[in-house]
């Protein structure tokens, strides 16, 4: 490199790499100009960010809808736009969401395409002690209640540095948010009035709603010829009542030894000693055929 800084004879026996290099100079210094023209207006922390749906065109082609919470009709309070790590709006999808806090709130989004599902993105407080508390919302369409959602905050608000803790008593809180999916029990239209809305504060004194998902799920696919059953073949419990962890384990080291199919019907199964299982899943693209919770699946 020291070829490079000799001094002005070297550089004369190259002078129009030496005009670009000026050339380059100037086209950096003019878009740093141009730049901070751009985002003189707002401080990094209060800078408004974008959904990936906001820009036509990009990201994957996906089956549903995603609306934005703060750009629904709302009567809650838009929070953000805050980047500052620890604050809800900063783990929020454009920086920003609601937050409804009295009986009576709620945000309603316009259906623009048939659907007959939800996955709505929300956060509830943590309780005192770092367990989390568990709360419900309403689900209403053009007014009518459909059900009452059961949402938690079991599963989020970490504290501290990693590998993180549970204490609410130490620094930098983060991982706020969680998702709930909701089935309709039909389809509605484009143009359906969609809300979440606050039933009690009882449970919880705030319900944050980030953004929400609608999606038309096809039904669960018939049971495969020649399938292991976990319910019928090894006599887990399709209710939720117990357990199921072990039958579970054992229906799929059978299906791994045999090369066959392990099927499992529209149940509620507990498993809470086993959190990772490798499996092959097969089954419609659509969540319900699929829930699952405190499990990992991996494709192989």
């Amino acid at each position: 490199m020291a070829n490079h800084t000799t001094g002005t004879a070297h550089h004369l026996r190259h002078p129009t790499r030496a005009g670009l290099a000026a050339i380059a100079a100037t086209l950096l210094v003019a878009t740093s100009v141009t730049a901070l023209a751009v985002t003189g207006t707002a401080t990094p922390a209060s800078a408004a960010g974008l959904s990936p749906f906001d820009i036509p065109g990009r990201g994957a082609t996906v089956p549903f809808v995603e609306q934005e919470a703060e750009k629904a009709a709302h009567n809650g309070t838009k929070i953000g736009p805050d980047r500052r790590y620890g604050t809800l709006p900063s783990e929020a999808s454009g920086r920003e969401a609601v937050t409804l806090d009295s009986v009576g709130e709620y945000v309603e989004f316009t259906l623009t395409a048939p659907a007959n599902a939800v996955t709505f993105r929300h956060s509830l407080p943590d309780s005192p002690a770092g367990t989390g508390r568990d709360a419900t919302i309403d689900l209403r369409a053009n007014g009518t209640l459909l059900k009452s959602v059961p949402v938690t905050s079991r599963y989020g608000w970490y504290y501290g540095g990693y590998p993180f803790n549970n204490n609410p008593g130490d620094t930098n809180p983060h991982h706020f948010y969680d998702e709930t999916r909701a089935m309709f029990g039909s389809t509605y239209p484009a143009g359906t009035k969609v809300r979440l809305q606050v039933s009690s504060t009882a449970q919880s004194p705030t319900f944050t709603i980030d953004l929400a998902d609608f999606e038309l799920v096809g039904g669960p696919i018939d049971k495969p010829a020649g399938a292991l059953d976990v319910v019928t073949d090894f006599g887990a419990d399709p209710s939720g009542a117990t357990d199921s962890t072990a039958k579970f384990q054992t229906a799929v080291d059978a299906g791994k030894a045999q090369g066959r199919v392990v099927w499992t019907a529209t149940v509620t199964f507990a498993a809470t000693s086993q959190r990772y299982l490798r499996l092959t899943v097969t089954g419609n693209s659509g969540w319900p055929a699929g829930q699952l919770s405190e499990l990992e699946v991996y494709s192989s």
